[in-house]
């Protein structure tokens, strides 16, 4: 060992490899590969015994407190108007998840509708997708266990708030369309696999998923009872999206293989055909050119939004029964420069559309037929906003956030004036958003292209400061501005200064900004991000000390690829949930639909593009390089099957052994696993807190950066 830190001895296979293309490659903890091994089992725990030791202290305890006190505030989703009556979405300090709130108008009190702080005690239960029947009687929604993708499908009866027999289990990155008259839905399902499993332990499976199909559930029955509407058994790698039009004619199955934004189109004439088998699905669009996202429709006239011929985005008219496809009328040609995100009917002839202008979102009322402007809806400040309409409104909500407004909730009535008015305002307990100053900069990366970045602090903080520097650069994902507790507590508690580098790979400016950073060029998204750390100390914003790093999944791989390559640049890095062995991330859950954004390890040319920033393969000796690497945390969960926690266990196992037995290296080079967590989502909050409160005293010690509120 190095002398200062004694790491947990990870039995080193050095037998252990293979030949990919031609090329000998080693893979000595392939046994961490197996979750449930007693072997890997004590080896994380002996992880976070040592990274517990390093970061436990009186800034943690100071962090987490701060966290707290500064969390009992009301955290709003946007509302949603079901039938006469409208559902939102509401958390308070104490509670781990988002309660389901009912309020039979703007003014009533509301009741309470659905609350999964009841489903587990430890609030580790959690809400995935809420669907309301069309008449609003009825309530599909989704439950996960320890933040597995895993989830059942329950019904809840909104009159009697009594939930109706007949689970559907087995369902996985699904959507719930309902059937017009409310007898039941379509959904999504898989095979089922791990029967001997209980449903939390099914979400520390590492198994591949494959042979999505759709069925239809009659409300009431049983599992059993549905019904098959469609599979592509010789596709099993194929996922489905499912959409009902609002006239209940139609069910819409788009039809993806990978991440990339292109799916095939198939169409169901419910009324003609529903409960057939396969064959009466007819392929509306049979080719993955591009993507569909249904607006509304007229009969057999549909308003659709897609990227065909248009990498920006346009909304298109289309004759489903009539028409060639791909063969339409352009209602809303592609902006020149701004990226259509959304768009969604209102009002009969209306339409809410929301634009990405240099990543800030711009909120727009227009003509459904024909897509002229009616007005622009104002917004608050920079930043970005969530809709809710339905066509058959007169009125829809907005929620709007930046990283210093933690959201307000606008309702906007297009039978009166039309302008936005305040409904509901959240407050953070002693936070003033006017002491913050948020600018946006344009540097400039390694092939010369100008790369934005926001830059956002307390006005009264000098710089230097110490920095924390975020970036994602992938699948198509904007980092738009967007409200962050734990980034307010580094601001506000540490004088921090929190930068959000919009790199290659994302949609800020559309699929031409994607495809700069997939595949052959993904090496673009690592020059950017490590470019825009050049640019903060150049521009002394901080100094190469004062600078941590920060991404979770894509993100994570971010971070490892780019410690990896200019360790110097960066005073800490943090990765949660990376993807870090990309020569086997095709090989467990779904990581082959990956293959769009990052080329595929089995094909020859992909290999050598991939194999050159692989973080796991390429972890460099301090002493041969003459480049230690910073203080470093890798954090992942037990129960994460969507970025198997493997990768990270892989990559602590590689850092600790090349980098850590160095003399030349003096920093740490940690592993924290949680326990009952997933990827992300439906995180409870206590959960949240702590995880918040170890990154920031990780990075307080690690940089020296003192707590200074």
């Amino acid at each position: 060992m190095n002398g200062s830190i004694s790491y947990p001895v990870a039995r080193r296979d050095e037998g252990h490899s293979e030949v990919l293309h031609g090329v000998e490659v080693k893979d000595p903890y392939r046994w961490l590969e197996d979750p449930d091994s007693e072997e890997t089992r004590t080896w994380v725990d002996a992880e976070n015994e040592l990274s517990r030791t390093y970061i436990s202290g009186d800034v943690r305890d100071d962090v987490l407190s701060e966290l707290k006190k500064m969390n009992e505030y009301e955290k709003l989703g946007c509302p949603f108007n079901v039938s006469d009556a409208t559902l939102f979405m509401k958390k308070d300090g104490q509670q781990n998840q988002h309660v389901l709130y009912r309020q039979d108008d703007l003014n009533s009190e509301p009741i309470v509708v659905l609350d999964p702080n009841k489903f587990s005690e430890d609030g580790t239960a959690s809400l995935g997708e809420l669907e309301p029947s069309d008449d609003g009687n009825l309530l599909a929604f989704s439950v996960s266990l320890s933040g597995s993708d895993w989830r059942s499908i329950h019904v809840l009866d909104l009159v009697s708030q009594e939930e109706i027999p007949g689970c559907c289990d087995w369902a996985r990155y699904t959507s719930i369309a309902w059937k017009k008259d409310g007898s039941g839905f379509y959904y999504c399902r898989y095979p089922a696999v791990d029967e001997d499993k209980t449903a939390e332990e099914r979400g520390t499976s590492t198994a591949e998923v494959k042979n999505q199909m759709v069925y239809f559930h009659q409300v009431g029955s049983s599992q059993e009872q549905d019904r098959l509407i469609y599979e592509d058994p010789d596709h099993p790698d194929w996922n489905f999206r499912l959409t009902t039009t609002d006239d209940g004619k139609y069910l819409l199955i788009g039809v993806t293989q990978s991440c990339a934004p292109q799916e095939k189109l198939q169409l169901v004439n419910i009324e003609q055909h529903f409960g057939s088998e396969s064959e009466h699905v007819v392929a509306l669009i049979d080719d993955f050119e591009a993507e569909y996202h249904y607006i509304a429709n007229d009969e057999s006239l549909f308003y659709v939004r897609t990227n065909r011929d248009a990498p920006r985005n346009q909304i298109v008219r289309i004759d489903v029964e009539k028409e060639v496809l791909p063969s339409w009328t352009s209602v809303l040609e592609e902006h020149p420069s701004d990226v259509l995100v959304h768009a969604e009917a209102a009002d009969g002839d209306k339409m809410v559309v929301v634009y990405q202008r240099d990543v800030k979102h711009v909120l727009e009322l227009r003509h459904l037929q024909n897509g002229a402007l009616i007005r622009p809806v104002q917004l608050p400040d920079l930043g970005c906003v969530t809709v809710n309409s339905r066509r058959r409104d007169s009125d829809f909500f907005f929620r709007f956030t930046s990283f210093v407004h933690p959201g307000s909730i606008f309702h906007v009535d297009l039978k009166e004036s039309g302008e936005p008015k305040l409904y509901k305002h959240v407050n953070v307990p002693d936070h003033d958003p006017s002491e913050y100053a948020t600018e946006q900069v344009f540097y400039e990366s390694k092939d010369g292209t100008k790369i934005p970045m926001f830059i956002v602090k307390r006005k009264s903080v000098p710089l230097p400061a110490p920095c924390e520097l975020y970036g994602y650069g992938g699948f198509m994902i904007s980092i738009s501005p967007s409200f962050s507790l734990t980034n307010l507590i580094w601001m506000r508690c540490f004088n921090g200064v929190l930068c959000i580098a919009n790199i290659r790979g994302g949609d800020e400016y559309g699929e031409a900004w994607h495809n700069a950073g997939i595949i052959a060029k993904k090496q673009n998204c690592f020059d950017d991000f490590q470019a825009a750390a050049s640019y903060l100390v150049s521009s002394k914003v901080t100094t190469a000390k004062q600078l941590w790093i920060l991404g979770g999944s894509n993100g994570g791989l971010l971070v490892g690829a780019c410690i990896n390559q200019r360790p110097e640049l960066f005073g800490a890095a943090v990765a949660a949930v990376g993807v870090m062995d990309m020569l086997r991330f095709h090989k467990f859950g779904i990581g082959r639909f990956w293959t769009s954004d990052f080329g595929n390890p089995d094909d020859p040319e992909h290999f050598k593009s991939i194999y050159a920033y692989s973080p796991l393969h390429n972890v460099n000796d301090p002493a041969a390089s003459g480049k230690p690497y910073p203080p470093i945390l890798l954090t992942t969960a037990d129960h994460d099957d969507r970025v198997a926690p493997l990768h990270s266990y892989k990559y602590a196992a590689e850092l600790q052994h090349r980098a850590g037995t160095s003399a030349s290296q003096t920093a740490p080079l940690l592993l924290l696993v949680d326990t009952k967590a997933g990827h992300g989502a439906g995180k409870p909050t206590s959960k949240q807190l702590e995880e918040a409160a170890d990154r920031l005293a990780f990075v307080s010690k690690a940089t020296g950066c003192p707590l200074v509120s």
